[in-house]
């Protein structure tokens, strides 16, 4: 078992509101292992963005270490940030948004090159044209495109402008916030085949943001579920669509769209509102929802517990939901 790259303990991102106090990340710890990928997963608002940007410190976080290569991200001065963001990047979910509309593709490739300062003194500006060119072969943009603005090109081509841009410190880690989301399902393919090719060749460390649990069963090695902040269950990919044990994990994992029309398994439905994430009860995160809930689950927030090798789960009840699994 390798060293992990990425060391990720009780991080928390409170926001204070009118009303109270938000729990964006409420407790989230994990790790990865160089050249692996975490697949983060959850419904909208569960905290899966908020985590990757608070990792980064694109949000200041409330409290928690983000150990990186042994540096804490957390308590980095302006120096040492500077100098932990040429190794963590960010891939951001829409293609056109995260872009200066403005700036040509070479412009927008090359603006790391630039505000970093990474090629000075006489000859510079041959070394960016260069280092840009290489960058848009890497992803696979044709080089007729160099002088093209953003609204020239479709999503496809304008993600890869963004992983061109986030390849181009030459990074060890990158978060990848929803980034084929936006994207048609042939260009989706497109893109996961050129992250994953980058992936094996530049021995890149992912962390996978994403909601579709089809896309992260190909692409990641891990998956950490979330719900309202908190990890619910984190095993290996084949683990956990195996085994699926909280009972929020086999409610997403049923909902996956079956293409066999024979296929006689029904659809765990969810009922009732989510909870609102300001002021939140010490209690399960899932009790309003959740068919096994009971007052043992009303008792304090449970913890992850390994009930397989590698397979963590945050269930008072898990010993009921893993019965509940051997008799379907």
């Amino acid at each position: 078992m390798q060293e992990a790259i990425l060391k990720v303990t009780n991080l928390k991102k409170y926001f204070k509101t009118k009303k109270g106090t938000v729990h964006a990340v409420d407790g989230v710890s994990f790790s990865i292992e160089k050249g692996k990928t975490l697949g983060i997963v959850g419904e909208s608002g569960c905290g899966k963005s908020t985590t990757g940007r608070a990792i980064l410190r694109l949000v200041e976080p409330t409290d928690g270490e983000v150990i990186f290569e042994g540096i804490d991200v957390t308590k980095a001065d302006k120096k040492q940030l500077s100098a932990l963001r040429r190794d963590m990047q960010i891939v951001f979910q829409d293609p056109f948004s995260s872009v200066n509309p403005r700036m040509t593709v070479s412009q927008l490739i090359a603006e790391p090159l630039v505000v970093n300062k990474i090629y000075k003194g006489r000859g510079s500006k041959q070394q960016i044209e260069d280092r840009v060119l290489e960058l848009m072969d890497t992803v696979g943009l044709a080089r007729r495109l160099y002088n093209s603005y953003p609204h020239e090109l479709d999503g496809g081509r304008r993600q890869r402008i963004g992983i061109a841009r986030a390849l181009a410190m030459n990074p060890k880690f990158i978060v990848c916030d929803e980034p084929v989301s936006a994207l048609d399902v042939s260009i989706q393919a497109q893109i996961l085949n050129l992250m994953k090719e980058l992936q094996n060749s530049l021995q890149l460390t992912y962390i996978f943001i994403t909601h579709n649990l089809s896309v992260v069963n190909h692409f990641a090695d891990e998956i950490a579920v979330m719900y309202l902040g908190s990890l619910v269950e984190k095993a290996p990919v084949k683990e956990l669509f195996d085994h699926p044990m909280h009972p929020y994990t086999q409610a997403l994992l049923s909902a996956i769209p079956v293409p066999e029309i024979t296929e006689n398994e029904e659809e765990i439905l969810i009922k009732g509102e989510i909870t609102s994430p300001v002021n939140l009860p010490e209690e399960c995160r899932f009790y309003s929802r959740c068919s096994y809930a009971c007052e043992l689950c009303k008792k304090g927030r449970p913890e992850l517990q390994e009930v397989r090798p590698g397979h963590f789960v945050a269930c008072r009840r898990i010993h009921d939901v893993r019965m509940e699994e051997k008799r379907i």
